[in-house]
């Protein structure tokens, strides 16, 4: 008789045969169960993508609400002036449609712009100095009772938390300016101030900050305090233009457009740094410190070209 070979790959070939087999059959015993687990799980699929479609479509709505609060803001700011009866009233609207953002629209960002934009109204709607001296600043105090809502909606730590404190702090010094009794409230400015310059994720705020309670140092007649303060933020931000080297006019003409576009470059820069290093360095040199035109030139030495 002849002997029978079953080959490794006809043995393989014929265990595949029959796991199909036995797959095909318990699918057959468990289709009900297997149907209903697809249908529920497009079911669940179809859930999160109407979900999300219809957060999208709030989201929108609330940035549309926004849009127009921001608008009118923007209208009150440019048309009409601080604390005048026209400018409360458009900023008392913007106040009324960040309220409605934020009640609709709860929990998202969007409302989180909504309530800062509230403050900032009620902050630049402004209070006419003669009735706060007597009756208080009402439309500072608005701003004020914002501002601390955002920070106690911000995670501790945070760049948000930075944002909220800076406004609140300048609302207290807005606060005692327009009331020269509240020394409380230019003690509060001060102590927000330290916050901000303490907070791990301030970033440039942290500078802000510093520019602002050394402007309120120098006001008391603090000058060495304040003007430390200043030489820290110049340290911080400076940045020197470019200067063009003084034979660009020998240079060949793809070289003389290279080092102007790199000098229109820094200048671009310097401008955009202007407000806090500019700033610190103006009051400097307002308090006498010559010194920084050393330390600190607004324009850079010229270097050579490399040759070649």
């Amino acid at each position: 008789m002849a002997k029978i070979v079953i080959t490794k790959e006809e043995l393989e070939h014929d265990q595949v045969l029959e796991s199909t087999d036995k797959a095909i059959h318990w699918l057959k015993e468990h289709r009900f169960a297997v149907l209903g687990t697809i249908v529920g799980a497009l079911a669940i699929y179809s859930a999160v993508v109407l979900y999300q479609g219809h957060r999208l479509k709030i989201m929108m709505e609330g940035n549309n609400l926004l849009a127009d609060a921001e608008e009118i803001y923007s209208a009150a700011m440019a048309d009409h002036e601080w604390a005048s009866d026209e400018r409360i009233a458009r900023m008392s609207e913007v106040s009324d449609l960040a309220d409605t953002i934020i009640a609709q629209y709860a929990g998202t960002p969007v409302a989180r712009q909504a309530l800062m934009l509230k403050g900032n109204a009620w902050f630049n709607a402004g209070d006419p100095v003669a009735e706060s001296a007597e009756a208080g600043a009402g439309n500072t105090q608005r701003a004020m009772d914002t501002f601390e809502q955002y920070v106690a909606e911000s995670r501790p730590g945070s760049f948000d938390e930075a944002v909220g404190n800076l406004a609140l702090a300048y609302a207290n010094e807005n606060s005692f300016f327009l009331n020269r009794d509240s020394q409380d409230r230019i003690q509060d400015a001060l102590r927000l101030y330290r916050q901000v310059e303490g907070n791990p994720n301030a970033g440039f705020l942290a500078d802000e900050a510093k520019l602002a309670r050394a402007r309120i140092l120098d006001f008391n007649g603090d000058e060495e305090a304040a003007a430390e303060l200043y030489r820290e933020v110049l340290a911080s931000r400076y940045a020197p233009i470019n200067a063009l080297p003084a034979d660009i006019a020998a240079l060949p003409p793809g070289a003389q457009a290279a080092q102007v576009a790199r000098a229109l470059q820094s200048a671009r820069e310097a401008k955009e740094q202007f407000t806090l290093a500019g700033t610190a360095r103006v009051n400097l040199l307002r308090l006498g410190r010559e010194d920084i035109r050393e330390e600190f030139p607004l324009v850079a030495k010229a270097q050579p070209e490399p040759e070649g």
